[in-house]
């Protein structure tokens, strides 16, 4: 986008819909309420109710129109651009808290778990709960493996285990142990994090310490069998009247498109899943790590904490020139901070690996980010987040070397010092140039990622935000 026309945009004194500044930004938390805001000026443009329970957590469709909310025991889904108070689905089946919620990249399935011990996989074609998939504990949070969305999904439990679940044959294909080595004892394991390639998966939980795994997917079997397709139901969304305001708006056309009438042939998978622990840094000491997120482009993972920071990471994956040699200090090794973040290369994703680039990442002004607008327009708001040099003198970040083929490298680039009690949740920009933040001091905020200043800041919430969700993919 040129700077006449980010200039032009950002002047516009109309009130700006969602549809023009394509950026939805939506909190939620425990005042039961769901805001959506206008992230240029930071104004509240809507609120809805969801009155059952406080929102644990929250889900945009890949085309920002739609909006999935969980609760106890509740998920609602609602239409973004609808000025309905109502949602256009409710979904009921889970028995207890709802601890996640996913979309698959087709939005023809959502993924949710619970603390009943169940995942249960959702098909939006006919508004039913496709698979039911049992744990033997409560569920924390569940990721759609990419490349894999309607085959594969990893959740992970307070019993401390992450299981990489076989949705079309309702099994566990793999399972990994979220262990502190140090005590020999399992711990509840609360956020995970998945690699946009799926190669990288990340857990942490109640003792700051996150586990990063290498994951190989290969498919192992593959049978196939008659299946009676069904050409009756259209899209849940545009069948289900729940009121009288119920949009009959489909959800996708690819949904539609692909319930011909006829029989084929349906594919069975199994699949043969290796895991290499490459990772294990106590990044929050002692403290809850509450969620995990890996940016879309530019090599970074954030952890959220209830320590009151979440802590921006260079991530690095290297081949181990000797994986099975260690020496003695080796589990004292220390992350080491430069001077400045502005030159890190960020990491450019393949399929299998994580390769890094010969040039550095910077933010390119004609990147399809709105957020390039807000930076031009304010001046941040917060000098109270930390350097790298003052992180790595406030922060001893111990790290465990591993004996694998593969070692993930960290590097802190910012520790995000703003919020004043626990940040719950985050979301980056479309770029990964912006990151939003959520917390019990009943704020979210907005930070540049590169310079780590907060540039806006969301108030309005009378209890904690819990949760966020972003999404300013624009083509303009």
């Amino acid at each position: 986008m040129s700077d006449s026309k980010r200039n032009d945009y950002s002047k516009q004194s109309r009130r700006t819909s969602y549809e023009d500044n394509a950026v939805v930004l939506v909190t939620a938390g425990h005042d039961r309420t769901i805001k959506l805001w206008d992230a240029l000026k930071s104004v509240c443009t809507r609120t809805i109710p969801f009155v059952d329970s406080p929102v644990n957590q929250m889900a945009l469709s890949p085309d920002k129109r739609y909006l999935a909310a969980v609760g106890a025991p509740f998920l609602k889904i609602y239409d973004i651009f609808s000025n309905s108070q109502s949602p256009m689905l409710s979904l009921e089946g889970h028995k207890s808290a709802i601890s996640a919620v996913k979309f698959t990249n087709d939005m023809r399935y959502l993924a949710t778990c619970s603390e009943d011990k169940t995942i249960r996989w959702w098909d939006l074609r006919n508004g039913t709960c496709d698979r039911t998939l049992e744990n033997k504990t409560a569920l924390t949070d569940v990721q759609i493996v990419p490349g894999y969305s309607h085959e594969l999904l990893v959740s992970s439990d307070q019993g401390g285990f992450i299981n990489i679940w076989d949705i079309a044959n309702s099994k566990i294909a793999c399972s990994l142990q979220y262990q502190d080595e140090t005590f020999i004892t399992r711990r509840s394991v609360r956020a995970l994090a998945i690699s946009p390639d799926g190669s990288l998966l990340a857990a942490a939980g109640n003792s700051g310490q996150i586990l990063v795994w290498l994951l190989k997917i290969k498919v192992q079997h593959i049978e196939s069998s008659s299946q009676r397709l069904d050409n009756s139901e259209p899209s849940l969304l545009g069948k289900q009247k729940l009121s009288q305001t119920t949009s009959t708006r489909s959800l996708s056309s690819s949904s539609k498109a692909s319930l011909n009438s006829g029989s084929r042939k349906r594919i069975i998978k199994t699949y043969d899943i290796q895991s290499e622990l490459v990772a294990s840094i106590q990044a929050h000491p002692d403290k809850y790590i509450t969620r995990l997120i890996f940016s879309g482009t530019s090599g970074y993972l954030v952890s959220c904490s209830a320590d009151h920071t979440a802590k921006i990471w260079i991530i690095n994956l290297v081949k181990n020139q000797n994986p099975n040699s260690g020496s003695s200090d080796k589990h004292q090794s220390q992350v080491q901070n430069s001077d400045s973040g502005a030159t890190h290369a960020g990491l450019e994703y393949s399929k299998n690996n994580f390769r890094v680039p010969t040039q550095p990442i910077f933010i390119d002004s004609d990147s399809n980010s709105i957020f390039h607008i807000i930076k031009q327009a304010a001046e941040p708001i917060s000098e109270r987040n930390s350097s790298i040099s003052e992180a790595a003198a406030r922060d001893a970040i111990k790290q465990r070397d591993v004996n694998s083929s593969h070692e993930l490298k960290f590097e802190i680039l910012h520790v995000l010092r703003y919020h004043k009690s626990w940040v719950w949740d985050a979301a980056f920009s479309n770029d990964s140039g912006y990151l939003v933040t959520a917390s019990s001091d009943k704020t979210a905020a907005l930070w540049d990622v590169k310079s780590g200043k907060v540039i806006r800041e969301f108030i309005g919430h009378e209890k904690g935000v819990l949760c966020v969700s972003l999404n300013d993919a624009t083509t303009m």
